[in-house]
């Protein structure tokens, strides 16, 4: 609800405290697509690596319990 309160405003009247209007601050935004592929391939790297570690301790793990239960 709050979302559809903010589509239906006058946008050309929202001003920041610096005197600056929604729509003029709008119009200088670029997209930084380098950006957010970089933080996409590296989330996904994150998860990744983390699997890997996660399935690394549990064969370590495991091994560990094998050699105590032979020991």
């Amino acid at each position: 609800m709050p979302d559809e309160l903010f589509e239906r405003r006058d946008k050309s009247t929202l001003v920041n405290s610096h005197g600056l209007t929604y729509k003029g601050i709008r119009k200088t935004l670029e997209p930084r697509f380098g950006l957010a592929w970089f933080h996409i391939f590296f989330g996904w790297a994150g998860l990744a690596a983390l699997f890997v570690l996660l399935v690394r301790l549990s064969l370590i793990h495991l091994l560990l319990d094998i050699f105590l239960v032979l020991v």
